[in-house]
């Protein structure tokens, strides 16, 4: 497991995306994947107003959105259409998130594990090469999602601990 300040691991993830395509001799287009939940924001506040951006993953996707890289978001939040809609409200008004696409769980997949592989081959079969995928939980990455980063926030210590995953 590796440990990193805040500023460290943001250097890292843009070194590490950098070497990755540099290193592809894929002619898809370049993508990452994020889950939203614990990866791009903390949530443990229940009123989205109090909810903060982990800052390093934050910088991170405006370092790939000002990149150019196409941007997947990818949560186990139930795919119910007011959630949905309450959802995408507030990460594009609220935290200033765009993407290229998002995808919800459908509510009857139970298995978060195969609904995210499924997202991850849905994302290749559309022609994206995705270079790296960005979660809290073990099931945010995997086949088809480049390199993993399975990652814990501390937001006291201002402390990401993470592994880093090849698939």
């Amino acid at each position: 497991m590796n440990s990193f300040n805040y500023n460290d691991f943001y250097t890292y993830l843009c070194n590490r995306l950098e070497s990755v395509i540099k290193a592809s001799n894929d002619n898809r287009m370049h993508a990452i994947m994020f889950d939203i939940d614990g990866t791009i924001i903390n949530t443990t506040h229940f009123n989205w107003e109090d909810h903060i951006a982990i800052q390093p993953v934050y910088n991170f996707y405006k370092y790939c959105l000002n990149r150019g890289i196409n941007i997947f978001i990818v949560t186990a939040r139930s795919g119910h259409k007011s959630n949905m809609e309450y959802t995408i409200d507030k990460i594009q008004n609220h935290l200033r998130l765009s993407f290229n696409q998002i995808y919800f769980r459908n509510p009857d997949i139970e298995n978060v594990h195969i609904y995210k592989q499924q997202c991850r081959d849905s994302i290749s079969m559309l022609g994206y090469q995705i270079h790296m995928s960005i979660g809290d939980n073990l099931w945010d990455i995997g086949l088809n999602g480049g390199i993993g980063i399975h990652m814990k926030d501390d937001p006291i210590s201002c402390i990401m601990t993470f592994n880093e995953y090849i698939f």
